[in-house]
């Protein structure tokens, strides 16, 4: 694969209080795809919840269709980080460190750690202790958070110095390639008091590194502490446990908040163009110059959509569309085993609805050519009766048997090595929902789940048909059966958020599903 360059103009913002886009690298390769790395942010917090579908690509003024150049985010960039819990026991009593102690390790239980993801535990007052250095190992981490009671101290706090020395453990790197970063989670109940170096030779020293601050209590330095990164301050060791949940979803959502973004430019010749990438409804722009002389036509591909409107309980409506046609398109679909699914052809065969038998189960391969840009595409159609399944995800596949909508989707979740479904990242007054709609040979169902949501206000549902159950608040992992009576019905799994503030990790995840006919 061949990289030609672009030039990176400037980015352009309104306000630090609304959607900015930070460029970070942009390539574009044979035959004339443009790739655009950045991250998206208001302010200081990281914004994860962006779609294809939000992003519009101008050249030389002129918007870009997303079709016609097949604009996609892609989730092909490593993000590897290296996260450092820094306490201050300088001036910290033994309750104290006991409590920070257990919200940590309750804290663990939510982020994930990975391959991807390192943490190291240090204590400091004059100098820095440490407990843990980076691991993957969460059972490591969370011994090491044990032993935070156990160490005493006499000595003052070199808040400063330790800040600055510590945010030196990691480096940021960022290509769209692999990108490497990190953060330092510091907690104190004072500030600084050594005076070996100065705040602003510090922060000078720490430059943009990613550090969350948490000021506890009244003794807090609350003036200087603000300036060393995003700050939270709690009232008290108790009301500490908020601030540390919300540096865990800023922490997830931050790894979130990087996109790669896709196109293939209709540019051809030796001519100069400028690129500019927006997102509707904002201000905030990225723009490059990029020269178009190595572009040449892409090869011609099939597009499927499903639509949603046209399928229902026992049947699936698709779409077909060629991109980069040299000819005139003429479709021809095949349904492999038709004891499994049987079809009816729309018009100018660009769309094709498949129906389940009501007898008919498992599933069948379908594909479909266009027989005049000699292109062909084939997919599984899941369908059927449902007796003794097991869904564990573990393929990191999102099975064919379930469809998600609402406002964000239900996606795979890799926790601890095992991959689970966790439900969208969605806003106050938005709804996230995962179905299964089948024909059950079966007398009962049986799931796990976690729900981490603002009790009595953001809720988790669960209904076969319109009958069900709902959680809400802090649930840790739980197993519950219900029982199902043999015929057709829908599953659903809602996470829904009222219409104001929100508060833990403001999810539900799901993982080993199993019907039960016996």
């Amino acid at each position: 694969m061949r990289y030609f360059g672009i030039v990176f103009l400037f980015f352009g913002c309104s306000k630090v209080d609304t959607l900015q886009l930070k460029p970070i690298e942009i390539n574009s390769t044979e035959p004339s795809q443009i790739s655009i790395f950045f991250q998206a942010t208001i302010g200081d917090k990281a914004i994860p919840y962006l779609k294809n579908e939000d992003f519009l690509i101008f050249e030389n003024g002129e918007q870009i269709s997303k079709d016609i150049s097949n604009q996609k985010l892609l989730k092909e960039v490593p993000l590897f980080e290296k996260n450092i819990i820094a306490i201050d026991i300088s001036d910290m009593k033994d309750d104290e460190k006991n409590l920070i102690a257990s919200q940590l390790l309750e804290w663990l239980d939510y982020i994930p750690i990975d391959k991807n993801r390192e943490m190291m535990v240090t204590l400091f007052d004059e100098n820095v202790y440490l407990l843990q250095d980076f691991t993957s190992d969460r059972m490591k981490i969370a011994m090491a958070i044990q032993k935070i009671p156990a160490v005493s101290s006499n000595k003052v706090s070199n808040l400063y110095d330790n800040y600055s020395k510590l945010t030196s453990l990691w480096s940021d790197e960022f290509s769209h390639e692999e990108a490497k970063t990190g953060s330092l989670i510091l907690i104190t109940n004072g500030g600084d008091k050594s005076g070996k170096i100065s705040l602003e030779n510090a922060k000078k020293r720490v430059g943009k590194k990613r550090v969350y601050v948490v000021g506890v209590g009244e003794n807090a330095d609350y003036e200087n502490l603000s300036q060393l990164g995003v700050y939270w301050r709690a009232k008290n060791f108790r009301e500490l446990e908020i601030s540390i949940r919300e540096i865990g979803k800023e922490m997830i959502n931050y790894r979130d908040s990087f996109y790669l973004l896709s196109y293939l430019s209709p540019k051809r010749g030796g001519n100069n163009h400028t690129l500019t990438l927006k997102v509707a409804g904002y201000e905030s722009q990225i723009r490059a110059k990029f020269d178009s002389s190595r572009f040449s036509s892409p090869v011609p591909d099939l597009q499927l959509k499903v639509d949603k409107k046209k399928s229902g309980k026992d049947r699936v409506a698709v779409q077909v569309k060629t991109l980069f046609g040299r000819e005139d398109s003429e479709f021809l679909w095949k349904v492999e085993d038709q004891s499994v699914a049987t079809m009816t052809i729309g018009t100018a065969g660009k769309e094709a609805i498949f129906y389940s038998p009501d007898s008919s189960y498992g599933k069948t391969e379908i594909s479909v050519t266009d027989i005049g840009n000699r292109i062909s595409k084939k997919f599984t159609l899941f369908s059927g009766v449902l007796k003794d399944e097991f869904f564990d995800f573990q393929e990191n596949k999102f099975p064919e048997a379930f469809r998600s909508e609402g406002d964000e989707v239900w996606k795979l979740y890799k926790r601890n090595g095992n991959i689970l479904l966790k439900s969208g990242d969605i806003r106050d007054g938005e709804t996230s929902t995962l179905i299964l709609d089948g024909d059950f040979l079966a007398n009962r169902i049986a799931f796990k789940f976690r729900v981490s949501s603002e009790e009595g206000c953001d809720e988790f549902w669960f209904y076969i048909d319109d009958k069900g159950f709902y959680q809400s608040g802090e649930v840790p992992w739980s197993y519950i059966e219900y029982p199902i009576t043999p015929g057709k019905h829908r599953l659903k799994w809602i996470y829904t958020k009222d219409g104001t503030n929100s508060k833990y990790m403001d999810s539900v995840w799901i993982d080993e599903v199993q019907i039960f006919s016996k």
